[in-house]
């Protein structure tokens, strides 16, 4: 063959590999692309629906209650409590934070407590106070045993759990436990109150937040919560035993989980599926001393996705999808990629 053959040959070899590679930047930037605008659109409608809440919250609120003034939800601050690795957003022209106490309130400036015997030296009443804390074996598990027929499942758009409401004499506590996918209490979030019912006075205070309202403007807080690795939708994946998580989109919703021993290893074998006859794909867990027995000899080993300081994790999918299963099939590796050891 000619040496201007060959360099043609080549040429369009290149032109060839760079119009491939083009497409694959370009579809790749357009699905990131359109990923970001899904986002931002459902950002933008998240807003819209707090604002129409929020202005549910101001309708709530008496004639007398005039004062209150309630910002913009993009206006509001945000709490972070550290040692839950939780945020909450609220409105500071509302709320003082007190972060000795892990907690946010509204303080009434003309109206005090009764029946204390220090009452001219009382500080002005909190008819609002928002408390953060870890939960512990007295705290959920009692209220559960004590007060399971009062409570109440609660479900926003990133937490979720069971609330107890316990009051007497116009004041109370509402305790919400929150829980994991795996209905383990993680934490408690505590919203006590003052009602009407405690003084006639209240009614009359102009910075009095009334007991509807003050429902309302804590739903609405709720549904800014986020937490650290925290999945409400129960679509992610968290192995204790091995100590690893995986993050499943949207489409995988209603996976189901097998896990079960090879029987030539005996390795842990972990499938996913959707009840079908085989998994889409599986993680396998070796222990090192199992790994550096098979690694060099099986040649139809999986595809390694991590080595631990104890194990080492690999996977495998099915190799041809049916139908239903092909949008599915297509998100395992971005499921994979998120795999992350605790």
């Amino acid at each position: 063959m000619s040496q201007s053959k060959i360099i043609g040959l080549f040429s369009v070899a290149i032109i060839a590999t760079a119009l491939i590679v083009g497409g694959i930047v370009y579809f790749g930037q357009q699905n990131i692309l359109s990923q970001k605008e899904e986002e931002a659109k459902i950002a933008k409608q998240r807003v819209i629906e707090l604002e129409a809440q929020l202005t549910q919250f101001q309708q709530a609120q008496t004639a007398q209650q005039g004062k209150l003034q309630v910002p913009p939800i993009q206006d509001w601050k945000t709490y972070s409590n550290e040692d839950l690795s939780m945020d909450i957003m609220y409105p500071d022209t509302l709320f003082k934070v007190d972060t000795e106490n892990n907690e946010l309130y509204h303080q009434m400036q003309a109206f005090k407590l009764k029946n204390t015997e220090d009452s001219a030296d009382s500080e002005f009443a909190k008819d609002m106070q928002i408390s953060f804390s870890q939960e512990t074996d007295q705290n959920c598990d009692y209220l559960k045993e004590n007060m399971g027929d009062i409570g109440t499942e609660f479900v926003f758009q990133n937490v979720k759990g069971v609330k107890y409401d316990v009051g007497a004499e116009g004041r109370g506590v509402v305790t919400y436990c929150i829980k994991d996918n795996k209905a383990k209490d993680i934490a408690i979030i505590r919203r006590f109150y003052i009602n009407e019912t405690y003084s006639p006075e209240l009614t009359q205070q102009a910075d009095y937040i009334n007991s509807q309202a003050q429902g309302q403007l804590f739903d609405l807080m709720l549904q800014t919560v986020k937490i650290k690795d925290y999945d409400v939708s129960g679509l992610n994946y968290e192995n204790e035993t091995y100590g690893f998580i995986l993050r499943f989109p949207q489409i995988w919703l209603g996976y189901a989980v097998k896990e079960d021993k090879k029987d030539t290893t005996k390795t842990e074998s972990i499938a996913y599926n959707f009840g079908t006859d085989k998994p889409l794909f599986t993680i396998s867990v070796f222990t090192k001393a199992q790994w550096n027995k098979v690694k060099d000899k099986d040649t139809n080993l999986e595809t390694v996705i991590k080595e631990g300081a104890k194990y080492v994790f690999t996977y495998s999918n099915i190799e041809t999808p049916v139908t239903a299963d092909k949008a599915k099939f297509d998100a395992i590796k971005d499921i994979i990629a998120s795999f992350e050891l605790k």
